[in-house]
């Protein structure tokens, strides 16, 4: 009984600010909110609702537990539309809630192609990563093997996100190991991409380190495939060959935008682009006509860096796919200035 005139008593008040100069869309909430002990036994018994007391559809987990198993932190996660320094209040309260998102963030595999899925995008990742390489200073380049292991993190519907392990090998030698995470947010045209090589034993100088993406986008009204031998605009489900391709690429860098590389495609008159950007600069970038792009991890200085057992390299980037005229500043907000999550007292 004690339990219950606690969660029905429930009330987590926050704040959200937009601290950005950019209107966010479908930008991430991310909440960590303290419960008291009791108050809910099962994150499933949790919502979230706007000031107007309507529920949000969110994606709420616990992240600690008190000592009798009750929720002690729950992280909420959910979606929302703010303008440029607004700020909006919402509260976690118990109660279970059954507002779903119009655009939900899915994730599955079939046939070992990993499948990301926004509700306005569609990715998908080939079975194996054989476009990571780490190419030495001398000899064979070392080549991603199929994933060992392949692991759900998060299964939406406000984010998904799913996390590959493997190993770089070559000549039977297995001296890198790698781990690429994929992250999708309901609603939004964006997967953000990272990765990390390790050097497992020994030392070897390294040149530098390559990634090849090779999208598949869906826009709701169109499909634009960028792995294909042209762009062409196409009816969903439609898979008729792709011709002609057309496809301008450039790279950009500033101070306000990093590092980000801009290809166009021509699809039939409706032009579409693809924007892909890193918190640094890459170091070299290579463009094929049918938009993959292929761009160095990390150059290693005169003379090759030498990567020893433990070390490591990193990079994160977002690919981002949309219609020419949509702003993408939105996507790079989300990565460089979260929104602002404040606890009321």
């Amino acid at each position: 009984m004690v339990c219950l005139l606690l969660a029905a008593a429930l009330d987590v008040s926050f704040t959200v600010t937009n601290d950005t100069a950019v209107p966010r869309r479908h930008a991430l909430v991310a909440a960590e909110l303290p419960l008291p002990a009791n108050a809910a036994s099962d994150p499933k018994q949790l919502r979230v609702v706007g000031y107007d007391q309507l529920s949000v559809a969110a994606q709420i987990s616990a992240l600690g537990q008190w000592p009798d198993g009750s929720v002690k932190t729950a992280r909420a996660l959910f979606t929302a539309d703010l303008e440029p320094g607004e700020t909006k209040t919402w509260s976690l309260i118990a109660g279970r809630s059954t507002t779903r998102l119009r655009e939900e963030a899915r994730t599955a595999t079939e046939d070992g192609i990993l499948m990301l899925n926004t509700g306005k995008m569609y990715y998908r990742v080939g079975d194996h990563l054989g476009s990571l390489t780490v190419e030495p200073a001398s000899g064979e380049p070392f080549v991603a093997m199929p994933a060992e292991r392949e692991a759900v993190e998060e299964d939406g519907p406000v984010r998904a996100t799913v996390r590959r392990d493997g190993w770089l090998a070559a000549g039977g030698g297995k001296l890198f190991r790698y781990t690429q995470g994929y992250s999708v947010i309901a609603g939004q045209p964006a997967v953000r991409v990272t990765t990390r090589i390790e050097a497992a034993a020994g030392a070897m100088p390294v040149k530098c380190v390559w990634l090849a993406i090779r999208p598949a986008a869906q826009h709701r009204k169109s499909i634009v495939l960028a792995t294909a031998s042209g762009t062409n605009t196409l009816a969903p489900g439609d898979t008729r060959r792709l011709e002609q391709p057309k496809v301008e690429a450039r790279l950009v860098s500033d101070r306000q935008h990093p590092g980000w590389l801009d290809f166009r495609a021509d699809a039939s008159g409706m032009l579409f682009a693809v924007k892909l950007f890193w918190q640094r600069a890459p170091k070299a970038i290579e463009i094929t006509p049918d938009g993959t792009a292929r761009y160095e991890i990390r150059s290693a200085a005169a003379p090759s860096l030498r990567l020893a057992a433990g070390t490591a390299l990193e990079d994160e980037c977002i690919l981002w796919f949309h219609a020419t005229g949509e702003s993408f500043d939105n996507a790079l907000a989300e990565m460089n200035q979260p929104l602002k999550v404040v606890i009321k007292p």
